[in-house]
């Protein structure tokens, strides 16, 4: 038996030594799974959270989806896709509660008071309702070590910003490379801004602070690279349209980036 167990330690032994002196490597693989959170946020969406199931619910029910957002939030694997999932459900929220105000304005019945006043008691109810619940997804973001800006973006706010973006995503799209230029680089560099001023969109959940000293570091990632600071060029008169009428605290800032 004595035998047996030192054969068995000098084994475990062995292969320990032989496990930690392996290196392991991933092969080159595409491991980026928004699609993948960003899909099951849908789901999640689909079933849980309809303008209706959510403003003509009852309190038990918004509990109820709390604990199963909840129960998908933990079970992500990682922080980025925590954020996605729950970036992805707070736009679920703003677009819904844009179309339910809009909706509801639409439909006010004329010279009919007591029942106007009824439906826009209603709508601030559940204002309320939606409001509360996105106050509880910011929780999640905050616990999960994010630093949320509560001077949060209005749905029309949102809308003005995404029209901006737009527009400066647009224009890019358009650009064509110089003679002077190689045609793949100028492509290359041009696909890499479009696709950063793109994700903006999905950011304005951080508050409008975070949000536009983000879109002002992503120009700042590019200023200094002369294929870049020539699409910048072309793109100026949108770029400061966008600082200009959203955020004019920093287009000093954005300009000198530029010179």
């Amino acid at each position: 038996m004595q035998i047996f167990y030192q054969f068995y330690k000098n084994y475990r032994i062995l292969l320990t030594n032989i496990f930690n002196s392996m290196i392991f490597t991933l092969p080159d693989l595409d491991v980026s799974f928004e699609k993948v959170v960003i899909k099951k946020a849908e789901e999640f969406s689909k079933t849980y959270l309809a303008i209706g199931g959510i403003v003509h619910g009852y309190t038990g029910n918004m509990e109820m989806i709390r604990r199963e957002l909840s129960s998908v939030y933990y079970d992500l694997p990682n922080q980025t896709d925590r954020f996605v999932f729950i970036r992805e459900i707070m736009l679920h929220i703003i677009a819904i509660k844009g179309k339910y105000n809009e909706d509801i304005q639409r439909n006010l019945p004329q010279n009919k008071r007591g029942q106007s006043e009824r439906m826009l008691s209603g709508l601030a109810e559940a204002n309320d309702i939606l409001d509360e619940f996105m106050h509880f997804l910011a929780g999640l973001l905050i616990r999960d070590g994010y630093n949320i800006d509560t001077n949060a973006f209005s749905y029309e706010e949102k809308v003005a910003v995404d029209e901006k973006l737009n527009n400066i995503i647009y224009t890019l799209e358009k650009l064509q490379a110089g003679q002077e230029v190689i045609y793949e680089e100028f492509e290359g560099i041009k696909a890499k801004i479009e696709e950063e001023f793109s994700k903006l969109k999905s950011e304005t959940i951080l508050g409008k602070k975070t949000f536009f000293q983000l879109a002002l570091g992503k120009v700042g990632t590019f200023a200094g690279n002369k294929l870049a600071d020539q699409i910048f060029e072309q793109i100026k008169p949108q770029l400061i349209l966008f600082f200009a009428t959203q955020a004019p605290h920093l287009l000093d800032s954005f300009q000198k980036l530029l010179h």
